[in-house]
């Protein structure tokens, strides 16, 4: 039996071809809180994310840990920590499988004020 897939971009792919294709983040008014939106390629197999708020100064202001991602969109918030909060920051984004290591990694400047970074 052939079946062809008209869309070659909504193919899941395999581990070792799954990569990060886009992240939005949206800081909340309050400047302590931040929605992010990852969007991932389709996938064959649940990929592992580790995500990383760094500081100005490069102090981590929050992190979350997410084993094997549901489905290709994710959105979350964000709950960033520290008693004097900058507005200028880096999210760091890895992609993995426990049995490749690193697959795809993303950085993201973004300004909590609603400034250009």
């Amino acid at each position: 039996m052939f079946i062809q897939i008209e869309d070659s971009e909504g193919a899941p792919v395999p581990p070792e071809e799954v990569r990060i294709q886009s992240v939005h983040i949206d800081p909340y008014p309050d400047g302590k809180r931040i929605r992010v939106t990852l969007e991932l390629t389709p996938f064959q197999d649940p990929p592992d994310l580790d995500v990383i708020v760094l500081d100005q100064d490069g102090e981590e202001s929050a992190s979350m840990s997410i084993i094997g991602a549901a489905t290709p969109e994710l959105n979350f918030t964000a709950h960033l920590r520290g008693d004097h909060l900058s507005s200028t920051y880096q999210l760091i984004t890895r992609l993995s499988y426990e049995e490749l290591g690193e697959v795809d990694c993303k950085e993201t400047a973004f300004s909590t004020t609603g400034e250009g970074v």
